[in-house]
């Protein structure tokens, strides 16, 4: 054991003499003061002032080229603050200053800070003289806030799908998303369901929450490119639903809740009935395959979504007068409603009356 210390020690004493300083201890780092290393940091610059971005939004415009290329690249460098002022060149009468404006904000719409790239999407989306650019912000900007929306909503408990297209809509390829709030999971609020009025290009919207109100109706009836909206379980009157009839001519509206005749129908013209399923109201009052229904519970019904809304008032266990076409002769009859059990009917599918 003595040995092998002394030849260790050998060695070591042999590699200082070919290795000057290996036995040295190495120098310790120097001293830096706090000030010296925040000295050596790179400064950040200090954001513009109002009185240089209102320079620079009006050297968009100025008589030299060279002024107006550096308010561009000013303006371009300034980033976030800017966009109010991109706002007024893009929309403003010098094409001048709004094609510069525009091809800034195309620049934030690529960049990665999300809202940056969300503002100037925003933006983009309203220059009416520039219908390429606005479609192609329309699109991002839809894709955008449907993922944000999804996101959030699905955090807080919510179901939500998405899917594309249907038979009902005028765009057969258009989305078609569903949104159920009514469950054990859900931790929001119906502020958190309106996030859903900031879609674009949704043809039909799906919702089922119980918290929903005829001013929250309104705001959803609004979005851009929306044809049918459908409505489950919410606190929605038939008065909403007439006036946004007046309003939103193009919009169908369907009100929905835990009451079920027990038949699906033909979704376009009259309600004519296709399916009847065994056991239930419809079945049980004596209706047919092929009947159209003329009148419920004395109101005239001219289309499915009049006989959906006229059901969702009443309560399981109602009893409610029918009438219907039955090749070509009247007959009445009556059923008494009963309960969807949302166990067993997903309140987001093709729900059947």
């Amino acid at each position: 054991m003595m040995r092998e210390s002394l030849v260790a020690l050998t060695l070591t004493f042999a590699l200082a003499l070919l290795i000057p300083g290996a036995l040295a201890a190495e120098p310790a780092p120097p001293v830096t003061s706090t000030s010296e290393s925040l000295a050596d940091q790179p400064q950040q610059p200090a954001p513009p002032t109002e009185a240089e971005l209102e320079s620079w939004l009006a050297g968009l415009d100025a008589n030299k080229y060279a002024q107006r290329e550096a308010a561009t690249d000013a303006l371009g460098e300034a980033g976030a603050v800017a966009v109010p002022y991109l706002r007024r060149a893009a929309l403003g009468d010098s094409l001048e200053a709004a094609d510069r404006a525009v091809w800034i904000l195309k620049k934030f719409a690529e960049s990665t800070d999300e809202q940056l790239k969300l503002d100037a999407l925003t933006v983009l989306a309203d220059t009416e003289r520039f219908p390429g650019i606005v479609r192609e912000a329309e699109l991002a900007l839809a894709e955008i806030y449907e993922q944000l929306c999804q996101t959030h909503l699905e955090e807080l408990g919510a179901e939500f799908t998405i899917e594309q297209g249907g038979v009902n809509l005028v765009n057969l390829d258009a989305e078609v998303i569903k949104v159920n709030t009514n469950r054990e999971q859900w931790k929001g609020t119906v502020d958190d369901v309106m996030m859903l009025a900031k879609l674009r290009q949704v043809a039909m919207l799906r919702v089922a929450c119980s918290e929903l109100k005829d001013e929250h109706v309104r705001q959803l009836a609004g979005i851009e490119g929306l044809e049918i909206i459908e409505l489950v379980e919410t606190k929605t009157s038939i008065a909403c639903v007439d006036e946004l009839k007046q309003t939103h001519p193009q919009l169908r509206v369907r009100l929905k809740n835990r009451t079920m005749l027990g038949v699906k129908l033909s979704d376009l013209g009259a309600p004519t009935v296709r399916t009847i399923y065994p056991d239930k109201p419809a079945a049980k009052a004596g209706m047919r395959t092929g009947d159209v229904i003329l009148k419920f519970d004395g109101h005239d019904i001219l289309t499915f979504d009049e006989l959906t809304t006229r059901i969702s008032q009443h309560q399981p266990g109602d009893k409610v007068e029918i009438v219907v076409d039955r090749e070509g002769s009247e007959e009445t009859l009556i059923a008494e409603l009963e309960q969807v059990d949302w166990s067993k009917d997903d309140p987001l599918s093709e729900e059947d009356e």
